[in-house]
């Protein structure tokens, strides 16, 4: 699906997950440039393979202007601050296992937190 961005400012955040390998894109280039935020899950990867590889192979963007997710989730002052924050984001997730992992682990911990929450909550209506 191509998406036609537009001049008009408005707020929008793209995750491409799909490009894991040399080559494969699912945005454009254009688009790319236009984002006032580029996140990857890994910079380096990101230079040899996923969304903003070409771009950067282009010197269309600066690999140094890719921030880091871990950067990201730091540095608040990159964070949507306010309810019309109207940049474009993109998020190139080309896949690093050891935050799958951890994320898995999160979303189990969660997960079995609110159980325990819900048990905890059945017992005291008894």
């Amino acid at each position: 699906v191509e998406i036609e961005f537009q001049k008009k400012k408005i707020a929008l955040h793209i995750t491409c997950i799909g490009s894991d390998s040399p080559g494969k894109m699912e945005i454009s280039t254009d688009l790319i440039e236009r984002a006032e935020l580029l996140v990857a899950d890994s910079r380096g990867q990101t230079q040899e393979r996923g969304e903003f590889a070409t771009a950067i192979a282009s010197n269309i963007v600066s690999a140094d202007n890719v921030v880091e997710l871990g950067e990201l989730v730091v540095k608040k002052e990159l964070h949507r601050s306010e309810e019309f924050d109207n940049r474009l984001t993109i998020f190139d997730s080309s896949g690093v296992a050891f935050q799958d992992c951890v994320v898995a682990q999160m979303v189990f911990e969660k997960l079995q937190q609110e159980e325990q929450d819900q048990e905890q909550q059945k017992e005291e209506e008894e």
